[in-house]
């Protein structure tokens, strides 16, 4: 009797513990995706979005985030990804192609902007907008220049008119003709104007996502250096999101965006290298290490200056 009571007591102890279900065998070599830190959606960063730096770096301007005030510290990245300033990855000078006279003088810019020059329009808006020359902030005319010039097919005054449109800066926020103009800017190469196209199809800004046609602008910018797209880009072959899941292709990208200073690049570089084996991470690392941006069109990414007026 005892020993049936205690027969019966294991049986019921076992009929309590929870059931275990057998793993499939896998069907072939597969990687385990590590998961990006955070939630599940993804809110990329946007490049960003304020006027030309005395700097001379090709299309560098003063880094501003289209909402929160930028900081001086390293920006920390969890998904959904934050916005944060562009680090642009270094771009050699792109030659003017043709020797510069003096710079004409103000009135100069002035007259060729009345006869309808897109150069002196894109001039006189962006020193209306920046306030830069010793002129004060006056967006009503920046607008007005701004869109002109944009008509006429100038690519940066596109790209920053898009901003506008974007942030609802002096004019009704809309986001359709921000990504017009983003659209007519990036093709012609203004690789800001790719990213932020980008981003508005990855967030669906002007209806449905469309997670191929970022991935496809994504790349374009990429490829011509710009950090933030390398970073954005590696996320989705991370996810397979847009593009075909490859970690051998997340790797290289945020290798690229690492060298360049990224420093969450750098962060996903150390999650991903346990889930590759030592030839694909070799491959990558000599994809990374052979990698030169393309040459910038410089009239597509430059604010233009008096002196590209010519005499």
């Amino acid at each position: 009797m005892v020993l049936a009571a205690a027969a019966a007591l294991v049986l019921s102890q076992r009929a309590k513990m929870p059931e275990q279900t057998a793993a499939k065998p896998a069907t072939g070599p597969t990687y385990s995706v590590p998961a990006p830190p955070g939630s599940d959606d993804t809110q990329f960063v946007v490049a960003p979005q304020a006027g030309g730096d005395a700097g001379g770096n090709a299309d560098d301007y003063n880094s501003q985030r289209s909402e929160p005030a930028a900081s001086d510290a390293p920006p920390r990245t969890a998904m959904p990804l934050e916005q944060r300033e562009v680090r642009n990855a270094p771009v050699n000078k792109v030659p003017d192609g043709a020797a510069k006279g003096a710079a004409p003088s103000p009135d100069r810019v002035i007259q060729l902007a009345n006869t309808g020059n897109p150069v002196a329009l894109t001039i006189l808006g962006l020193r209306a907008l920046d306030g830069t020359n010793g002129s004060a902030v006056d967006l009503p005319n920046a607008i007005k220049f701004l869109t002109q010039a944009a008509e006429k097919g100038q690519a940066v005054a596109q790209y920053r008119l898009g901003t506008l449109y974007e942030r609802g800066q002096g004019i009704p926020a809309d986001a359709a003709k921000a990504a017009h103009w983003y659209e007519m800017a990036a093709n012609q190469g203004n690789r800001k104007a790719m990213h932020n196209l980008a981003v508005s199809y990855a967030g669906g800004a002007t209806g449905k996502k469309n997670m191929a046609e970022a991935g496809r602008w994504f790349a374009k910018a990429a490829a011509l250096g710009l950090s933030d797209s390398q970073f954005n880009l590696a996320v989705l072959y991370e996810r397979g999101d847009g593009v075909p899941q490859s970690l051998l292709d997340a790797y290289k990208w945020y290798s690229i965006a690492a060298a360049a200073g990224d420093s969450e690049s750098k962060a996903r570089i150390a999650v991903l290298q346990s889930q590759l084996g030592d030839a694909d991470k070799a491959a990558a690392n000599k994809s990374a290490a052979t990698f030169h941006a393309a040459p910038l069109n410089r009239s597509a990414n430059v604010p233009p200056e008096p002196a590209d007026l010519g005499t």
